[in-house]
């Protein structure tokens, strides 16, 4: 008779909301649902798979986020961080703010501290995405892996796109001043 192995870990989703960041969102769910402690008889680690967290400002406009009840960029990741999730998307982008999702994703490209143990030490977050309208990621720790590569596929996308918009609003002023 053998024995079975362990189920994988369920497929946990985090999500923040519209807030400003919060330790306790991210003790809450670093420590697991009792659900999921009470499935497990065995003790192992149920982190979260996926952060959905709002990112509305870029790094460089904290004390405007901390005004207006959101979140930087750097804050998102550090929840994400502080739960130990293995990926993040980051949301609710402004249009009313001057800045670009380039330069957000220059934010998610930071390295960032961590401290652990009293020591700091420099880390990347691996796996963020910058949601986008009609965004579709399955939910599988596979997808989770691959955030990273599809947010180059949506800001190649977003970018060539911008390029064409702006040539069409060119070109729709030039026939008006004809």
């Amino acid at each position: 008779h053998l024995p079975h192995p362990p189920p994988p870990p369920p497929f946990r989703l985090v999500y923040s909301g519209d807030c400003r960041p919060s330790h306790s969102l991210a003790i809450a769910a670093r420590s697991g649902s009792e659900l999921g402690q009470k499935c497990f008889s065995q003790q192992i680690s149920i982190t979260p798979s996926l952060l959905v967290h709002e990112a509305t400002f870029c790094d460089n406009a904290a004390d405007h986020a901390r005004k207006k009840r959101h979140s930087t960029v750097s804050e998102a990741l550090g929840v994400a961080q502080d739960m130990g999730a293995r990926g993040v998307i980051l949301t609710h982008f402004s249009q009313r703010y001057k800045w670009s999702l380039e330069e957000i994703r220059k934010d998610m490209a930071q390295e960032r501290k961590d401290e652990v143990g009293g020591k700091v030490t420099r880390i990347k977050f691996p796996n963020v995405c910058c949601a986008v309208d009609g965004l579709m990621v399955p939910l599988t720790e596979r997808a989770m892996t691959g955030l990273e590569t599809l947010d180059h596929a949506i800001a190649a996308a977003t970018i060539s796109s911008d390029g064409e918009d702006e040539e069409e609003e060119k070109d729709d002023m030039d026939d008006e001043n004809i």
